[in-house]
Parts: structure tokens; C-alpha cells; sequence
């Protein structure tokens, strides 16, 4: 079965439009961060159905890391100015 059949059949929404390949979110950086965490629930939610611990280790480090790029791109949008590479870091589990 393929990724897509998979996805419907566990009940995951894709994005309200489709994403291609080098595309661009645009500059809205709400729309970003969103897209960022909905790509780490639908990591989880894949997570929740798969039939191997390796496959389901995986899939959730995925999703942790959209998780932590949601909350970098949110503080980087929060910060009054240019921002260092070092203001963006997330603290770890």
C-alpha cells in the first residue's frame, strides 16, 4: 500500500493545499510554524499505526524534530531583530 493509501486509511488531513518539492511556504511565518507542526502530528499519528518499534522509533524522532524546527521558527519570529543561530536552540529532552 501506498504512503497516500496509508495516510487515508489511519484518517490523516493533508495540508489544505499540497506542498511540492523546493516549494516555499511563503513568508507567512504563522502558516510555516503551523505547517511544521502539522507535519510532526502526522509523524505521530503514522507513529500510532506502524507494526515495528523500529519504524515507530523513527517515525516519532521525525516528528520530534518537526516539533523543535516549529519552535525555532516560532522564537525566530518572535525576536525583535536579526537573530544568531545560537538564539534559535531548543533545549533538548
Amino acid at each position: 500500500m501506498g504512503t497516500s493509501g496509508r495516510q487515508s486509511e489511519i484518517g490523516i488531513q493533508p495540508l489544505s493545499r499540497t506542498l511540492h518539492r523546493g516549494e516555499q511556504l511563503g513568508e507567512n511565518t504563522v502558516e510555516r510554524c503551523d505547517a511544521y507542526r502539522h507535519f510532526a502530528a502526522q509523524f505521530v499519528e503514522l507513529a500510532r499505526h506502524t507494526d515495528t518499534a523500529h519504524d515507530r522509533s523513527v517515525l516519532l524522532e521525525m516528528a520530534l524534530l518537526w516539533s523543535r524546527l516549529a519552535e525555532i521558527a516560532t522564537k525566530a519570529a518572535m525576536a525583535p531583530g536579526p537573530v544568531e543561530p545560537a538564539q534559535l536552540v531548543v533545549d533538548q529532552p
